[in-house]
């Protein structure tokens, strides 16, 4: 007969509590945001604060444009240079009704380039804003009560371990032949 030792109990539940605590701490952090913590963290500063890093995103994607012509280390056709620079305001203000007339009566070619610009100034805001975004979120599950977190884990994973321990037929029972010797 083998009886399991009451050091290899504690060592099971230690792992299981162990692995509730970093559970739980990992999942602080990978848990969504919920509409609250959103409607809090998002406020109305935070959104134009975010709308200011981006724009100010797409002004240095658009002078580092006009400085790598300036430089050589761009090549863009004139033309598409003019227009580029043309429709700044409009372009860095996501007035885009307003550069789709202004290029009506430009060639295909032309047209092109400026949008490859344009698609450029663009990504380099929505760059800036998924960076600002994520990292409003990132701070707003730091701000998370932790305890909660690992309490809760812990006590699930813990209660699993006890109840998988008491589910468990901690005795083995192996009749030896001697123990049927007397049917014999």
């Amino acid at each position: 007969m083998r009886i399991q030792s009451a050091k290899e109990n504690i060592k099971s539940y230690a792992n299981a509590a162990t692995f509730g605590v970093v559970g739980g701490y990992a999942l602080k952090h990978l848990l969504p945001l919920s509409s609250y913590e959103k409607n809090d963290v998002f406020t109305p500063e935070v959104l134009d604060n975010i709308k200011h890093i981006v724009n100010g995103a797409k002004k240095s994607e658009f002078d580092a444009i006009e400085l790598g012509v300036k430089e050589g280390s761009e090549e863009i056709a004139e033309n598409v240079l003019d227009l580029f620079k043309a429709n700044k305001n409009n372009i860095l203000s996501d007035k885009f009704d307003e550069v789709a007339n202004n290029l009506k009566d430009v060639t295909d070619k032309t047209k092109e380039g400026v949008q490859v610009l344009i698609k450029r100034v663009q990504r380099s805001g929505e760059m800036a804003e998924e960076v600002s975004r994520k990292s409003y979120e990132a701070l707003a599950k730091n701000s998370r009560p932790t305890f909660y977190f690992v309490a809760l884990l812990s006590a699930i994973t813990l209660s699993v371990a006890v109840l998988k321990k008491s589910l468990k037929n901690n005795i083995e029972v192996k009749p030896d032949k001697k123990d049927f010797d007397i049917y014999y």
